[in-house]
């Protein structure tokens, strides 16, 4: 792989993060969902913080905080679904199923 190349690839793209949590939050917003709402905009804020070059044990620290904060939010909003949507009671048995 040629180096500019891999120099692109490799590159933080944080305004891609805040482009597609504008866009869960947009839909998010229109389900009326408060809790989905605050832990997008956990995301969202997250998203805004910088990123520097600064190097520490091969690791580019802030990169690595910036994915564990907007990460966190992004996980626990999947989780949230799941359980608000997606957690249904019903026994399968009775609907035919096992």
């Amino acid at each position: 792989m040629d180096a500019a190349l891999k120099q692109w690839i490799v590159q933080p793209r944080p305004e891609l993060v805040t482009a597609i949590t504008a866009a869960i939050r947009e839909h998010v917003a229109a389900l009326a969902w408060p809790q989905g709402v605050d832990l997008v905009q956990q995301a969202s804020a997250a998203a805004t913080a910088e990123i520097d070059d600064h190097v520490a044990g091969e690791r580019r620290v802030s990169l690595d905080s910036y994915v564990l904060a907007v990460r966190g939010p992004l996980l626990a909003l999947s989780d949230a679904i799941g359980q608000h949507w997606f957690a249904d009671p019903v026994n399968p048995t009775l609907m035919g199923g096992f």
